[in-house]
């Protein structure tokens, strides 16, 4: 810490601002209800402005579902993140309730990179397939997904 007369200065206070600065503008859009989302609790949890944190969970959002994930990597500019999801068991004897409680097992299935693009967490696809000429060609695209960071919840709405 060093004195600059009228109080410390913390040295890192330019990252931490940096940091304040990135997460406001990685502000993704709430679910609309009734339009992007079924589920009231999923509006709620879409205004979430948490940033990815490695090692912390992450829930992504469907029209009422929602699934638990795990952070695995995120890029220094917080704009490329690698998720995998968990093996999850339920635990309560609710039946098919709304109160739900699971036991996060391991983590199962591939790795998803999830990126920040045009203004919103996309996950990446890349598709491979073979063209008349019988060239093998790649096709990336990013559809748009609702994710939140740093909780990590399992939901399944037995209704749909």
């Amino acid at each position: 810490m060093k004195y600059n007369g009228f109080c410390e200065v913390n040295p890192n206070i330019e990252f931490v601002l940096t940091k304040v600065e990135k997460i406001k503008k990685m502000k993704q859009k709430e679910m609309k209800l009734g339009i992007n989302t079924g589920s009231l609790i999923n509006h709620l949890y879409s205004k979430n402005m948490t940033v990815p944190e490695v090692g912390k969970g992450a829930t992504l959002l469907r029209w009422t579902d929602r699934e638990a994930y795990e952070v695995l990597e995120v890029s220094p500019d917080l704009k490329k993140v690698i998720i995998q999801r968990y093996k999850t068991k339920r635990i309560d004897n609710n039946g098919m309730g709304d109160v739900q409680e699971y036991e996060y097992c391991e983590l199962e299935g591939c790795k998803i990179e999830v990126v920040w693009k045009w203004n919103s967490w996309r996950e990446k696809y890349v598709f491979q397939y073979y063209n008349e000429n019988k060239e093998l060609v790649y096709k990336i695209e990013y559809p748009k997904i609702n994710i939140i960071w740093g909780k990590r919840e399992h939901y399944h709405d037995y209704s749909f």
